[in-house]
């Protein structure tokens, strides 16, 4: 393969998220000289770290100038010191186009929810099926990771955000759902739309439920779609008889809610397109574990099972909830918020979509945005949960010391910034009682 980038000091601004650390391995397993930085210590960080690879916290302009190119993520300012310290910058999305263009054979997953479970399912069927592909994935999974020199096929999620997955030209597009989502930079849902419809033109073939995207894509493009349906076999035992390719299969799956099954649908779908045999879709589902910080299992708080969720828009809360209720009961909800915009612009369908019994709504995770109070008070009054409180991380600690744990099947942290590292700490915090 022809990398652009072999030999060349890339350095990555931002490489704490996930996305941002897989495409510096990625880069360095192609031969380019690598580094990277994060205005906050993580977990993904420290990893990197002892891996061996030159990252660290903070601000370096000094490395950033001797880079031949300087990556950065939307979240980096125009004015971090780093970039403006570059000699050539590129966002993000820009490089992944360049590394997808490589391969004879790209998988995009979009839509406004699902993309990271769905591209953990197809990974997990190309693996059982020994098909060689390097994966870009915005989670991290909790079986093993793909081979990032590999050759054959590339799996990537494509991001709708300013509309970055328009650099993409894939074999196989996937569009899962559609959403009013990103309010930053997207004013209503029909604009959401048109950037999907033109994501759509640009894929080979498209696996879509959505009428719409299949209507306006009808005489444009090769098409597969909707060919898949998956339906419940036993509730309690995790198993559902999933049709593909004008075959049936009963798989059992190791995560949980109805849209999982969805996920599992496409991923079924995309693997038969790649000309992938039942056996290995089914072996593959099966020993799909999921991806860490959705339904993740954290650890114990005084018997209860403590969750960790990356769950932030409304459809995706209500969704976990729903289905947690189902399975454990009462649960109580720790939110945080991600982004001032998405509040107010879905304020009204925040308002109804936490199915608990208790909320603790933490701050909003003001991501690149500026602090707005007034937005987590408007959110806390139109929540419709009986027993409610919003109060920083410290304060909701102390709250839930005193919950009666009893009456409660599960806690469940939900959000897309901090939260999880909340959730951690409750249960370190239980096992030093120990």
């Amino acid at each position: 393969m022809d990398f652009a980038y072999k030999d060349k000091h890339l350095h990555f601004v931002g490489v704490g998220g996930v996305s941002m650390s897989r495409l510096l391995r990625i880069c360095h397993a192609r031969g380019a000289l690598v580094s990277g930085s994060d205005r906050a210590d993580s977990p993904t960080l420290r990893a990197l770290s002892d891996e061996g690879y030159d990252v660290y916290c903070g601000h370096d302009p000094a490395k950033a100038a001797q880079a031949d190119l300087v990556i950065y993520t939307s979240a980096v300012r125009e004015d971090d010191p780093e970039r403006q310290a570059a000699a050539r910058s590129m966002e993000r999305s820009e490089l992944l186009a360049h590394i997808a263009s490589l391969y004879p054979v790209v998988v995009a997953v979009a839509g406004t929810h699902g993309k990271t479970t769905v591209c953990g399912m197809i990974a997990a069927i190309l693996r059982a099926a020994g098909v060689q592909f390097c994966a870009h994935i915005g989670g991290t999974m909790r079986q093993d990771e793909p081979d990032m020199a590999a050759d054959g096929v590339f799996l990537t999620e494509a991001c709708e955000y300013r509309r970055h997955f328009l650099r993409l030209r894939p074999t196989v597009g996937v569009v899962c759902n559609v959403e009013h989502d990103h309010p930053d930079c997207y004013p209503d849902l029909e604009a959401v739309y048109e950037a999907f419809e033109a994501f759509g033109a640009q894929c080979r073939s498209v696996i879509t439920k959505d009428r719409r995207i299949l209507c306006k894509l009808a005489h444009t493009n090769t098409r597969t779609y909707d060919d898949m349906s998956i339906s419940t076999q036993n509730i309690e035992q995790n198993t559902y008889l999933l049709r593909c390719n004008q075959k049936e299969m009963t798989v059992r799956l190791k995560v949980w809610g109805e849209f999982n099954m969805q996920n599992a649908a496409f991923a079924a779908e995309t693997a038969s397109i790649l000309g992938v045999e039942p056996e290995y879709i089914k072996e593959g589902l099966e020993t799909f574990e999921g991806a860490k910080r959705r339904q993740e299992l954290v650890g114990y708080y005084k018997g209860m099972p403590v969750l960790s969720d990356y769950a932030h828009h409304p459809t995706e809360i209500y969704a976990l909830t729903k289905e947690a209720s189902k399975r454990y009961r009462n649960v109580a909800v720790v939110f945080e918020p991600h982004t001032y915009s998405r509040t107010k612009a879905l304020l009204a369908r925040f308002g109804t979509c936490f199915c608990c019994e208790r909320l603790y709504l933490l701050p909003t995770y003001a991501a690149r945005e500026q602090r707005e109070d007034a937005v987590d008070e408007a959110l806390l009054s139109c929540v419709e949960v009986k027993q409610k409180s919003l109060a920083d991380w410290r304060d909701t600690l102390c709250q839930i010391q005193k919950l009666p744990h009893k009456n409660y099947g599960a806690i469940l942290f939900v959000g897309a910034g901090n939260v999880d590292a909340f959730a951690k700490e409750l249960v370190a915090l239980e096992q030093k009682k120990q």
